[in-house]
This record gives C-alpha cells, structure tokens and sequence, in this order.
C-alpha cells in the first residue's frame, strides 16, 4: 500500500514532524502491512516555510514579552530563526529516514501540464471564474496532484492520498472521501482504476480504516483494565492525571466541528470553543490490540459534559424557545452575531499506546469526537 501525505496532515503531528500516537502506528504496521510513505517534495518545501512563518510570529510575542520586563536578566533570550529552521530541517530529514519515506521531485512536471489544467477548469484548480493562472489557488495543489498520479499511483498497489484538502480534491462537501470527478478522469486516461487513488481526510481515519483492524485482538488485557487491575494504566487515573493534555487535544478538535455540533443543536454555529469539561459519566474500553511484541494500542471511549460557546446569527438568537438547550451570553456580540453557549454531552474517543516492558504510557491521541 502506498500512502502519501500532504502538508495539512503532517502539521498536525508532533512537532510539525511526523510525531505522535497516529504516525507511531503506521510507522510500527508498515513493514507488516507492506505500507510505503510517499511525501512529494514541494510539501516539504511548504512545511518549512510554515514553520519559519509559524517561528517568526512566535519570536515577536517574546519580544512583546522581553520589553515589558524591567529586570535584563530575566528577559526570555531571543531565538535564531535561521538556526531554528536548520534544526527543524535536520530533525524532519532524520525522522523521514526512520519512517522509509520515499520523497517524491517534481523536476519533470511541466508548467503545461500545469497551465493545461486551469485553463480547462480542472480541479485540483477553482473550477469557476477566470481563466487566469493565480499561484494561489491550485498550482501548488495541482502539482502535489500530479506526482500522486503519475509518480505513485501504480496499477498493482493501492494508493491512499490523506488530505483534508477535500475543498480541492473531493467531489463534494457530502463526499469528502470521494476522488472528484476530474482527476478519476486523469487516472483513467493514465490506464490506471478510477479508485486506484482513494482519499483519507486524516491519519486517524487511515489507521482506523487500513491498519488497526489487522492488529491482534488482546481480551486479556482489556480485561484487566476494565476491572482496574492492570497496575500501571488505571483508566479514571489516567484521564484525571492527563486532563490538561486531553482537555488541550479537545479544544483543537473541535474547533473543526462546526457542522457537526449546528446538527446536534439545530441552529448554525460557528467559531465553536470548548471552555470546560466536567468529570467523566462513564468510561469504557472498546478494544485493545497488539502494535508489536512489548507495545499495545488501547482504544478507549470517554463520555463527559462539556461546555461551548460559540456564535451564531443575531436573528436566530433572538428566536430561539425558552426550552433551546442554548443560552445567548450577548445579542449583540457585533451587528449580525450573537454570543452563545450550551452544555453538551459527547464521547471521546481515545488511542493510548502502552509499553509492556516499562509499564508506562507513552503516547495518547483523541481521534473522534461524537456528540451524545
């Protein structure tokens, strides 16, 4: 199997470098499982500049800090931006290497290849409006494109293109994991399957789709930590232990679920922040798996309350029944929106890899978010 990554899934691992509990499951599966990563060259050209931009803004923030300290000697030193940027470099390079990945050139991609698609109105470029080449909206994209088709894409092998780039290269906004119309044509005229690419919108919706079902069930052990006798990972120990890291993973999950949450509420919301989460309602284990012979993967679900705000249309606030699980904090937040809020249930989903032999937890990652 052949999976490429985009720039939007590894800037999401840790450290901005293919870090963390979902890439450690793919990079442990892959010889088994016969997984090759294939990252195209120009995104690892874009990670580096959004680190550097990432950097720099972060550098300003300590010299805002730095000049509001009276005393010299406690003033935050300054990092080297070029410095910092070398050794993201160095250490991205070395955790590619760890993984196998098989960095893809575009050095034969031509600008006609590239120009022949915008003015055809082609996805991965806007499919509307001028025929005017606008490097940001698709070169780059198109580029990624053509290596996954031309250079990966193989007749024998399957090949996973995770993006969440669904905007640009899925057919719809209801069919996110669908391949667009334009570039099933593109592998058809290259003799390859329409689904000879398919697309993944995240690593923890590959790894649940290719790689954990083909990892050994482990009851024994799931046993014991739903009786809480496994001495080294009490489930209810474990999530009050890590509630700041799990309520800091939640927040940054669910900035994304604003449709999600306007369904479960009924109005639309947007700009969702979730400002507290209360004591577990329940607990449970879903399964646990073997990774390798001292590693094992333990898939937990945490149901619990918790508290978002949010806004939405002044006129729908204004509307809203005296039994709407919402309550508006502002009317007038600005012109158009109001402030709002509601305490809602949901479940978290839950990875934790364990280490046998030290007896200790050493990565956790939420995957889903499901409303209640």
């Amino acid at each position: 199997m052949r999976v490429v990554l985009d720039t939007n899934i590894i800037y999401r691992t840790g450290g901005r470098r293919l870090l963390g509990t979902e890439v450690e499951l793919v990079a442990k599966s892959r010889l088994e499982l016969d997984i090759t990563i294939y990252i195209p060259e120009v995104v690892l050209e874009e990670l580096s500049n959004l680190y550097a931009d990432e950097y720099r803004d972060l550098c300003k923030d300590i010299t805002e800090l730095s000049g509001l300290i009276v005393n010299e000697s406690e003033k935050p030193k300054i990092p080297d931006s070029i410095k910092a940027l070398g050794d993201y470099k160095s250490a991205l390079n070395i955790r590619l290497t760890e993984l196998g990945v098989q960095r893809v050139q575009h050095d034969n991609i031509t600008h006609t290849r590239i120009l022949d698609r915008i003015f055809k109105r082609r996805k991965p470029f806007p499919t509307e409006g001028k025929h005017t080449p606008d490097s940001s909206k698709g070169y780059r994209d198109s580029l990624i494109w053509e290596m996954v088709c031309s250079k990966v894409a193989d007749k024998q092998d399957k090949t996973i293109f995770v993006t969440d780039n669904w905007q640009d290269f899925a057919e719809s906004g209801s069919a996110k994991n669908e391949l667009h119309p334009h570039l099933k044509e593109d592998l058809k005229n290259l003799g390859l399957a329409e689904n000879a690419v398919e697309l993944c919108r995240s690593l923890e919706d590959f790894n649940r789709k290719y790689v954990k079902p083909h990892l050994a069930s482990l009851e024994e052990i799931k046993n014991k930590i739903e009786e809480g006798t496994l001495p080294y990972f009490i489930l209810p120990s474990f999530f009050e232990g890590h509630f700041d890291d799990i309520l800091s993973q939640a927040q940054d999950y669910m900035r994304d679920m604003d449709y999600e949450l306007s369904e479960l509420l009924g109005e639309d919301v947007s700009g969702i922040y979730l400002s507290s989460m209360y004591d577990p309602n329940e607990i449970r284990v879903a399964k646990v798996r073997k990774i390798t012979k001292t590693e094992v993967l333990v898939s937990a679900e945490i149901e619990v309350e918790v508290d978002i705000e949010f806004f939405l249309d002044k006129s729908a606030a204004c509307a809203l029944d005296d039994d709407s699980a919402i309550s508006v904090y502002d009317y007038g937040w600005n012109e158009w929106m109001a402030e709002a809020g509601a305490c809602i249930c949901v479940t978290l989903e839950l990875d934790v890899i364990l280490d046998q032999d030290k007896k200790e937890v050493t990565d956790f990652n939420i995957v889903a978010i499901i409303p209640c």
